[in-house]
């Protein structure tokens, strides 16, 4: 539920304002870069410690993963397609989905007893 509502807030912020995002990027915004790193790599320690998130991954991989999920696909679409919340909320969706259950199919699929 914390890491949910993380990235529906990263991601709303990406959505609502892709200025910032852009700006984020520049080099004068590297203080604020790593204040935002410090901050969740101290969440997701947190939540490794709890044994919500799987502790053989390390806190940086795990902060890149969610910041690139969150934020990347907003950096060069136009404003006008991604000022959209219910793009944001979809790409939400989609992220959890994919940190959850992971990209590669764990079971094959049944075949029919005929094949």
């Amino acid at each position: 539920p914390a890491l949910t509502y993380l990235m529906q807030r990263l991601t709303s912020l990406a959505a609502g304002d892709t200025f910032l995002c852009r700006c984020l990027l520049l080099p004068a915004a590297q203080p604020l870069r790593a204040r935002l790193r410090t901050l969740l790599r101290e969440l997701l320690l947190r939540a490794q410690a709890e044994g919500q998130l799987r502790a053989d991954l390390s806190p940086d991989y795990l902060g890149n993963a969610l910041l690139g999920l969150c934020l990347f696909p907003f950096l060069d679409a136009d404003a006008a397609q991604t000022n959209s919340g219910e793009r944001a909320a979809a790409l939400t969706l989609q992220s959890v989905a994919l940190l959850q259950d992971g990209i590669v199919r764990t079971q094959r699929p049944r075949q029919d007893a005929g094949s």
